[in-house]
This record gives structure tokens, C-alpha cells and sequence, in this order.
């Protein structure tokens, strides 16, 4: 007589393939919530960009449908290319957002005395709000502010003088707010980053003759590729979209020094009412980024990554 020990392979695929359905069942439920919520306020709002970009709206009139018309007239118009120019300009800032806070990272990161109090002093920038950094240093740059006061009483200059009135150099102003409220933060990050390369790899390269300069080289940057990346694709994104600190400081001037493209569009839409036309804006402005990122991504990531 032949004993059946289990249960036959139908009935143990039914009830795997229920188990299954179940644990599936669940996992949707969790994602279920996030899901609604990056389509609500994520998905839904582009693509809603989108097609206003293919219309002509004002607020009090009705929509109509132009097809392409908001991008030939983008195209075609001096101020895209002026924002655009002053954008392009204020990339210049990104090199500079990576490489204080690296060097930064670098000096806390050295077994000294006081280095704790240094590491709160240079974080304490990116724990304030940009508004309110940004605030500080319209009161510094005014023609009655601090810089002013300070150059006078040095007898470096003899007359106070208007300096977010010199096109030339309000855009220099406004990126030293950007890199004073961003190198905290950034050079935490470099912190942490420099925490997980192995202190033997330091020894190694002392022990070949490797000075200073040749160990960051060598080591520490494959060793911290990764944040490398994240930082350098985060500064750029940030100068894409740099916003806050021309609004409060100089509202795009003078003579549109200061307008780039984050804040034209912000002016179309909201200065001159051309909703439309600012969608398609938005539209080549979130292009713009895309390019941008999966350029320095894959670039860096190959060279990097893929080395270290």
C-alpha cells in the first residue's frame, strides 16, 4: 500500500501560486498610497504642463489650442536667449559648490584639536533658510549695508556705492549667497563620505611617496565617487533653478542681469499672465535638466565608478 506523505503537484502550485497573488496583493496595497500621491502632485501636474504648453491662456480667458506656437515664439525670442545666456553663466558656480566643500570636508576631517567647532561653524550656513540668507545679504550689498560701511572704514573706497545696481556684478553677488548657503550641507555629505574610506589606503599611499595633493587623487576621490556625483548633479540642479535669492535680492535685475531662466518663467507666468507660454518654458527648462543630469551622470559614473 503506497502511503501519499503530501499533497500532489497541482494542489501545491495552486497554493503557491495563491501564496503568491497574496504577498503581491499586499505589496501593491503598501505602494498603493505613494503611488496616488506622485501621481496627484507629481505626474499629474506635468503632464497638465504639457498640454497647457500647446495653449494660449490668460487668466479671465479661455483656453485655446496654438499647437507649437508658444515654442516657435520661444525660440524665436530674445529673452529666452538672454535667460538662457544668464543661466549658462551662473553654471559657472558648480565647480566651486564641489570643491569648497570638499576641501572644507578635508580640513575638519583631520584629527586636530577644535576640528568639532569648526564642523558646526561651517554646517551652520546650511541649517538657515534661503529666504533668510538671502535677506542678510540684500541688507549687506545695499548701498547703506555692512560692505559698504566696512570698505569705507578700511578707506579702500571713499563714496558708498549701489553695487546691485552694477549689472556686471549683481550675478557675482547672487552667487556667493548660493555657494555661502550651500557649502554646509555639502560638505557634510563629503564628511560622511570620507568616514567610509578605509584609513589603510592613506598608508599605503604615504608609504609609496604619495604626498597630499596625489592621495586626494588617488584615493580619496574613487573612494567617494559615488557622493562625488550626487553632489556635482545636486549643484546643478540648484543652478538650474535658481530662484529665492534672485527674487528677494534683485528681482531679476538690473536691465534682466539676474533674470535667468528659472526666474523668466516664473515672470511670464506670474508678472505678465502668460500662462501658456511659461508652460512651454517649463518645458525645455525641465528638458534642459534632463540633458544635464544623464550627461554627468552616465559621464562621471563611467569615468568614476567604473575606475574605483
Amino acid at each position: 500500500m503506497v502511503v501519499n506523505r503530501g499533497l500532489d503537484a497541482p494542489e501545491v502550485s495552486l497554493k503557491r501560486s495563491r501564496r503568491s497573488a497574496h504577498a503581491w496583493g499586499i505589496a501593491y496595497l503598501m505602494i498603493g498610497p505613494g503611488f496616488f500621491l506622485m501621481l496627484l502632485w507629481i505626474y499629474g501636474p506635468a503632464i497638465y504642463n504639457f498640454v497647457l504648453s500647446l495653449q494660449n491662456f490668460q487668466p479671465g480667458t479661455p483656453h485655446v489650442f496654438v499647437g507649437l506656437a508658444n515654442y516657435v515664439q520661444l525660440f524665436t525670442s530674445g529673452g529666452f536667449w538672454d535667460a538662457l545666456a544668464r543661466t549658462t553663466e551662473y553654471l559657472l558656480i558648480v565647480p566651486v559648490m564641489v570643491i569648497l566643500p570638499l576641501s572644507m570636508a578635508l580640513l575638519v576631517n583631520q584629527k586636530l584639536p577644535g576640528m568639532s567647532i569648526y564642523r558646526v561653524i561651517f554646517f551652520i550656513p546650511g541649517m538657515m533658510s534661503m529666504v533668510v540668507v538671502s535677506i542678510l545679504f540684500s541688507e549687506i550689498f545695499q548701498t547703506q549695508g555692512l560692505l559698504n560701511d566696512v570698505l569705507v572704514s578700511l578707506h579702500i573706497t571713499s563714496t558708498y556705492i549701489s553695487w546691485l545696481a552694477i549689472p556686471k556684478l549683481t550675478i557675482l553677488f547672487i552667487m556667493i549667497v548660493t555657494v555661502w548657503a550651500g557649502q554646509g550641507q555639502a560638505m557634510m555629505f563629503f564628511l560622511a563620505a570620507l568616514q567610509a574610506v578605509e584609513p589603510e589606503l592613506y598608508d599605503a599611499a604615504k608609504v609609496d611617496g604619495a604626498g597630499f595633493i596625489r592621495r586626494v587623487i588617488s584615493v580619496t576621490i574613487p573612494g567617494i565617487s559615488l557622493y562625488l556625483i550626487y553632489i556635482i548633479i545636486g549643484a546643478t540642479t540648484s543652478a538650474l533653478n535658481i530662484f529665492t535669492e534672485i527674487q528677494i535680492i534683485t528681482t531679476g535685475g538690473p536691465l534682466s542681469a539676474t533674470t535667468t531662466l528659472s526666474y523668466y518663467i516664473y515672470q511670464q507666468a506670474f508678472v505678465n499672465g502668460n500662462f501658456g507660454y511659461a508652460a512651454a518654458l517649463q518645458e525645455v527648462h525641465w528638458l534642459l535638466m534632463l540633458v544635464f543630469t544623464l550627461v554627468q551622470f552616465f559621464y562621471l559614473g563611467r569615468k568614476w565608478v567604473a575606475n574605483s
